[in-house]
């Protein structure tokens, strides 16, 4: 069995789908729902520990990662944010932000880049090609590749209006997760309550200049995240 390891949001079931030559129809939201085809030998795990798993796919694109589990997972398969309590999916969003960016501590070990996907067609292509031969995997046709990259694109989430917007609590969530990583905790209010939101914006800017600065991808697509929060 080959791990390949992916930070939510990243597109590890359109990577699988590809890999695996299936359909490039999906559901127009993500890619969940992918019927494998061809090999069943590629298991997909959300791993931090580089000796559980043979292949990274993953980037530098955290907030992009962060907005589309929000989005594809959250909000669209499962909506949490109708079933659930604020606190519940408060601490969701921020631990999800948390995981995601916990990444960064393995970057050494990408195979399979987010950011070559987006910026560098030709050299994540070569990375498909590799995988693919070093593991006796037929190999997709360069066209079939680019198609398959397009519908990816398609499905990921418009940011514009959220990337370092303090207004926007989805922002927010994410920069306390980055926070909390680095042992930033407020101490003298509960982040979850919601009457502490404007405490918690407070914080987020107070502390931002502390967080780890990435690349964001925005992509000119129509599906943005609701104000959720």
């Amino acid at each position: 069995m080959i791990n390949i390891s992916f930070p939510g949001g990243a597109g590890g079931n359109w990577l699988i789908s590809t890999l695996n030559f299936e359909s490039i129809q999906h559901n127009t939201i993500n890619f969940h729902k992918h019927i494998p085809n061809k090999n069943y030998n590629i298991k997909l795990i959300h791993e931090l520990n580089p000796s559980k798993f043979h292949y990274l796919f993953s980037g530098k694109s955290y907030f992009n990662f962060y907005s589309n589990v929000l989005y594809k997972f959250f909000y669209k398969d499962i909506d949490i944010f109708n079933n659930t309590n604020y606190k519940t999916y408060f601490l969701e969003c921020v631990n999800t932000a948390r995981f995601i960016c916990k990444f960064d501590t393995i970057y050494d070990h990408v195979f399979f880049n987010f950011d070559d996907l987006i910026n560098s067609t030709d050299k994540f292509y070569n990375k498909l090609i590799e995988f693919q031969t070093n593991n006796n995997f037929d190999q997709i046709e360069y066209t079939d590749f680019l198609c398959r990259r397009e519908q990816f694109k398609k499905t990921c989430i418009n940011v514009t209006n959220i990337y370092e917007n303090f207004d926007n609590m989805i922002w927010v969530c994410f920069v306390i997760g980055q926070l909390m990583n680095l042992e930033i905790i407020p101490t003298d209010f509960i982040i979850f309550k919601k009457e502490n939101q404007g405490k918690c914006i407070k914080f987020a800017i107070d502390n931002y200049s502390k967080c780890l600065q990435t690349p964001v991808h925005y992509f000119d697509n129509q599906i943005c995240l609701p104000k959720l929060l």
